[in-house]
């Protein structure tokens, strides 16, 4: 029988919630106002994994948010 590392279980989990916030804040980055919130939201998204896939499909088919020195046509 195989048994399960609780140790190994919680690294993993915690590569993966900061490995969500950081590629989160990468596609937020030019996308929202505040990067930082959506990486944050994007940490707590990652406590169950289909959410932050989806938050993060979500993030990356966002339009990128005009900046105010660019003049839009």
């Amino acid at each position: 029988m195989m048994d399960i590392s609780t140790t190994l279980l919680g690294q993993m989990a915690v590569v993966w919630a900061v490995l969500c916030a950081v590629i989160s804040y990468f596609l937020a980055r030019k996308k929202v106002r505040a990067p930082i919130l959506a990486a944050v939201l994007g940490l707590f998204m990652s406590l169950v994994p289909p959410f932050a896939l989806v938050y993060m499909a979500v993030l990356a088919f966002l339009r990128p948010e005009p900046r105010h020195n660019q003049v839009s046509a």
